[in-house]
């Protein structure tokens, strides 16, 4: 709940820093990794965000078509980066 607040008032780092804490005590909470891809597109921190992609794929078993739609429908901009492309061509599920 923090972290949103801080993401809400710009306070990117505290943000992370507070997502992180989740991801290491709850692993298996998706959403903490879900807040952290937010943040770091937001931040255009291309490569922590394609890390989050393939923890989606990789760690929760997420579809990466399904994945590369939603981030398409959610995130235009990102979607048009020479990273992402790489991503979406890497492996495809």
């Amino acid at each position: 709940m923090r972290a949103n607040i801080y993401t809400y008032q710009n306070r990117y780092q505290d943000a992370v820093q507070k997502l992180k804490l989740v991801t290491a005590d709850y692993p298996e909470f998706l959403e903490a990794y879900d807040g952290l891809l937010a943040i770091y597109i937001e931040t255009d921190q291309k490569e922590e965000a394609i890390k989050i992609l393939d923890t989606f794929v990789t760690k929760f078993n997420v579809n990466k078509k399904e994945l590369s739609l939603s981030i398409k429908g959610s995130f235009p901009k990102f979607t048009t980066t020479k990273e992402f492309a790489i991503w979406n061509k890497k492996n495809p599920s």
